[in-house]
């Protein structure tokens, strides 16, 4: 089974040997197809899920992520726009020795360091910060960058719809900005898999996913749960009674018929 991981750095270490992701496709005897990027935003997820084969595509894990996330074009990560002001903060991604310290053991365990597309893009921190200070000048909006969320969210749920493909919702329902005139039409909701991130969340490059070795396991062990129980086991994987994510309101939900085993 092919399984390809969408979204922010709750799934965008792919190569430490602690991560959930090696630890869940380990369990499942599966390969990972996709991981997700850091801040990664919801247009690049749809970005991404569009551009998995669908031969190399059993199943799809999506955390979907927060209006701010703003999509970076040709380079390895996105960002977030509230979080970028005009103060140099930006230089972090240079100069904090935490970073650094992460680069290092990052080489260990893959071939190609994390950020190199975005450091071959940018090269200096000023050079990066001037890109910014003219997008913030120019082209930042709040109402604009909820369209671009919503309308990338809509086209996630349609694509998998049209496609059939076999997915996981993965929401944060106190921080996604999902109207409550949306319902998904694809997939299973979790929101489990973000409760646990943010429990176990050290929000340190050095951890895989930002998230402790156990905290690590726990994800993989929930999610393990949620694919053999939805997708793998025919008796379980039928259509069920989904929690609506605003309203609470339970809300009938087609799922995808189930991954043959």
């Amino acid at each position: 089974m092919n399984i390809a991981f969408y979204g922010h750095s709750a799934c965008a270490a792919p190569n430490h040997p602690e991560s959930w992701l090696n630890l869940l496709c380990n369990k499942l005897n599966s390969k990972m197809t996709n991981y997700g990027s850091l801040q990664g935003s919801e247009e690049r997820i749809l970005y991404e899920l569009k551009k998995t084969r669908l031969p190399k595509l059993d199943l799809a894990i999506i955390f979907h992520s927060y209006y701010s996330y703003t999509f970076i074009p040709h380079i390895d990560r996105d960002f977030n726009m509230k979080g970028l002001e005009k103060n140099g903060r930006v230089s972090y991604l240079w100069d904090n020795p935490v970073h650094q310290q992460f680069e290092e053991e990052w080489q260990q365990h893959s071939t190609n360091p994390i950020f190199s597309k975005f450091y071959e893009k940018y090269k200096t921190s000023e050079n990066f910060k001037k890109c910014i200070e003219i997008y913030k000048d120019y082209f930042d909006h709040k109402d604009l960058q909820m369209n671009r969320y919503y309308g990338a969210l809509i086209q996630i749920d349609q694509y998998i719809t049209s496609k059939k493909i076999n997915c996981i919702h993965v929401v944060d329902v106190e921080k996604n900005h999902i109207p409550n005139w949306f319902f998904f039409n694809s997939g299973v909701i979790d929101i489990e898999g973000m409760k646990i991130f943010k429990e176990n969340n050290t929000i340190n490059l050095k951890d895989p996913n930002g998230v402790t070795i156990e905290g690590n396991h726990k994800m993989a062990l929930h999610f393990e749960e949620v694919i053999r129980n939805k997708f793998l086991n025919s008796n379980e994987a039928r259509s069920r009674v989904a929690l609506h994510l605003v309203t609470n309101q339970e809300t009938e939900v087609q799922f995808p018929q189930p991954l043959q085993k």
